[in-house]
């Protein structure tokens, strides 16, 4: 049984990862041997050039740099370069000619892996294929998140960490195992280190950690209370050392290429001017298309239902409405920018979307198998009263 069980599983994420390969060369097969061009072509040349300089540079992690001429040496402070620093070290294979193809089909790979997690989180609790494929082929259906998932931005990658934070996130509420919260802050402390707004993620889920075991009392979940904390704090303090030292790079070498300030609107004209202006001319055709969106509140309002049912449903819509508030938080904070920035609302609004989706998916097909088994209970019932 559990070989036949396993061979399902494969069989399953195979054929999902033909589906991602397929989207992949569809969406990608000429822009991923583009230079930087088009959308935001400027801000995409300082994230190549990170990869290029630590090539040139002897790859020197601590020292991140473009070809800038403002800042000394060109050294800047920027968030965790990881995904620039691993194209630079693939070019000491593959050329440094061929650094622009591997930066662009890396971040391919990185939310392809999301994805297949956000896949496999749902899998493993419905067993079905069409269910499954939903919520990471919504994500994957977004014009923002298609274009720049191939591209040198942080933001899809950053996303994909929540995703795959999402799989060990499930796993810890049914569970309440500290291995897989543990993996969960491991992701999640990755995708804020990569990209900032992802730490909305992290605090939320760190919050609603410790907020249901506070809850409980029993010595066992004493520990657990300790262990939630415990494996948080070298993740919020990895993070910290790393803001602090983006800032002394960025004073120390008279640095300010790369944005790292709050932008929020001032009052609610500022607000209307921004939904005028920008979010209904152009960008709301950029997030979503309408199908889609109707698609999602359908989906998520038939479910809210079914996830008030049981404590793992409970459990997940408090952490649900709790990244909602940090979204809309993080949205106001950055204010201004984000109509210049359509790509921010990867960060900050994708994973919320997805994960919305993911457990409203899963909530509905356990709703629906027990609508089945309680029909065939009713009929068995009535076979055996005429008998």
């Amino acid at each position: 049984m559990n070989w036949k069980s396993n061979r399902k599983t494969i069989t399953a994420l195979l054929l999902f990862l033909a589906i991602l390969v397929f989207y992949s060369f569809t969406y990608y097969q000429s822009q991923l041997f583009m230079y930087p061009s088009k959308m935001h072509s400027w801000a995409q040349a300082d994230r190549l050039a990170l990869a290029l300089c630590f090539f040139d540079s002897g790859m020197n992690f601590f020292q991140p740099c473009t070809f800038s001429q403002v800042s000394q040496n060109g050294i800047v402070g920027v968030e965790f370069p990881i995904q620039s620093y691993l194209a630079a070290a693939l070019g000491h294979v593959f050329g440094r000619d061929n650094i622009s193809i591997i930066f662009r089909l890396e971040d391919v790979v990185i939310t392809c892996i999301g994805l297949i997690f956000l896949f496999m989180a749902c899998y493993r609790r419905t067993r079905s294929f069409v269910f499954s494929i939903v919520a990471p082929l919504f994500v994957f259906s977004s014009p923002v998140f298609i274009y720049y998932t191939c591209s040198y931005f942080p933001d899809t990658a950053g996303a994909s960490m929540v995703f795959i934070a999402a799989y060990f996130i499930l796993n810890f509420f049914e569970h309440k195992k500290t291995g897989d919260y543990s993996l969960a802050i491991l992701f999640l402390t990755l995708g804020t280190l990569i990209k900032t707004s992802i730490g909305l993620y992290f605090i939320g889920f760190f919050a609603v950690a410790f907020f249901l075991t506070l809850k409980r009392s029993d010595s066992r979940d004493v520990r657990l209370k300790i262990k939630v904390f415990l494996f948080t704090l070298p993740g919020v303090i990895i993070f910290l050392a790393n803001y602090f030292y983006i800032k002394y790079l960025n004073q120390a070498y008279d640095a300010s290429l790369f944005w790292h300030q709050p932008y929020p609107f001032e009052n609610l004209q500022d607000f209307g001017e921004y939904v005028d202006l920008a979010l209904k001319p152009y960008l709301l055709k950029e997030y979503f298309l309408l199908p889609q969106v109707l698609f999602w509140c359908a989906i998520v309002g038939a479910a809210i239902p079914c996830l008030r049912k049981d404590q793992f449903g409970r459990s997940t819509l408090l952490l649900a409405l709790v990244y909602m508030i940090g979204a809309l938080s993080m949205f106001v904070l950055l204010g201004h920018a984000m109509s210049v920035h359509e790509y921010y609302f990867i960060s900050i609004f994708i994973p919320f979307l997805g994960f919305t989706l993911l457990i409203a998916i899963i909530q509905l097909h356990k709703a629906i198998l027990l609508s089945l088994e309680a029909k065939k209970s009713v009929n068995i019932a009535l076979s055996v009263s005429t008998i």
